[in-house]
């Protein structure tokens, strides 16, 4: 989901390809999916997953920023 370049919005609306709205579909199902196998722990263990890797990544940008 992270590739859809999504830098385009109009009047509340999102644009997008036809390419990237068939990606973003099979994203969607493929993340419903997931979420109707998984645990509610599932769930918890990888949204913090997510969330520290989110803070890790914007550490090393404002590292790399204050470096250079």
């Amino acid at each position: 989901m992270l590739h859809i370049d999504a830098t385009e919005k109009e009047g509340g609306v999102w644009l997008m390809s036809d390419v990237d709205y068939a990606r973003l579909c099979r994203a969607f199902e493929t993340f419903g999916r997931q979420l109707s196998v998984a645990s509610l722990a599932g769930i918890a263990k990888a949204e913090a997953r997510m969330v520290n890797g989110l803070l890790k990544a914007e550490r090393t940008l404002a590292l790399a920023e204050a470096s250079a």
